[in-house]
């Protein structure tokens, strides 16, 4: 299954410059420590060969490649606006409220009748909410959470449950391995009490599809300058094309060091790595591992 990391967002717009090796390297190594805690975080850190780098922000595509390389992950896409492509997410991303309640019981003292009570109240709740945001009650879909934690305890773990809930036990259970993982240390014989009741309605909206793009009958675009540009693993300056992003077409391929500019961000294509423009604008750059 291909995974894609979206979560890295470089900090400032233009707060590395690609003339200066120091500060080039210091931003990757930046970065790359934000990515990394994101992976740890996501326990994906044995699998990122088979995962994808969605590089994106004003800085992203400046950084994108020479941070899959150190994480080992041998694809970057760069989106044909990467500094706008968060404003994008914005606009197809599917409407959700997150709806809570608090419910102090002990587990042992929990009735599932009124827990499922409780919970029919939140989702209702939420479907007004979605009603009100112009959705349809067959593009609801609603998901049930219990924040449990151990009794005197303030650190808490939600749990997903299921809508037809019978017992609480696989949820308990549940609770013990996540809190095991996630806080180091799991104590299946102490007592649990459920501190909060979530649910998460989601609306889901239409999806725009995304228009493919003819290929080109002619020959690609020449560069339009040059540039040295220093690399970390280079000792010396190497002369970089520059190409256009705007005059770029489906199937182009531009072999590194190279830069890609365009309005909102830059996209940097190092020695050894290829990029490749494809039928959606994307490009496409493949990172040599090893």
């Amino acid at each position: 299954m291909l995974k894609i990391i979206t979560r890295f967002v470089p900090t400032k717009r233009n707060s590395c410059a690609i003339r200066a090796k120091a500060s080039g390297g210091f931003c990757n190594e930046h970065y790359l420590g934000i990515s990394r805690a994101v992976l740890w975080a996501e326990n994906s850190r044995t699998v990122l060969h088979s995962w994808t780098k969605l590089a994106f922000g004003g800085a992203g595509a400046l950084h994108g490649a020479a941070l899959a390389k150190d994480l080992a992950i041998p694809t970057v896409l760069v989106p044909p606006n990467p500094g706008v492509t968060s404003a994008l997410g914005c606009l197809l991303v599917d409407i959700t409220h997150d709806i809570s309640r608090m419910y102090l019981h002990n587990i042992a003292d929990v009735s599932i009748d009124e827990l499922d009570q409780a919970f029919r109240e939140l989702e209702m709740d939420g479907r007004d909410r979605l009603l009100h945001e112009g959705l349809a009650e067959d593009r609801m879909v609603f998901q049930r959470f219990i924040d449990m934690r151990y009794l005197g305890q303030w650190r808490s773990m939600s749990i997903a449950v299921p809508s037809q809930l019978t017992s609480l036990d696989a949820a308990v259970a549940k609770f013990h391995e996540d809190h095991g993982r996630e806080h180091n240390y799991s104590r299946p014989g102490a007592p649990v009490e459920v501190y909060r009741l979530q649910v998460k309605a989601t609306g889901l909206v239409r999806k725009a599809e995304f228009a493919k793009v003819p290929r080109r009958a002619g020959a690609a675009p020449a560069a339009v300058g040059e540039r040295m540009v220093l690399f970390d693993e280079h000792p010396k300056s190497l002369k970089a094309r520059i190409f256009d992003r705007t005059q770029l077409a489906p199937g182009d391929v531009i072999e590194g060091p190279a830069i890609i500019e365009q309005l909102d961000s830059t996209t940097l294509v190092p020695p050894g790595i290829k990029a490749e423009v494809d039928d959606y604008l994307t490009v496409v750059m493949r990172v040599p591992l090893g």
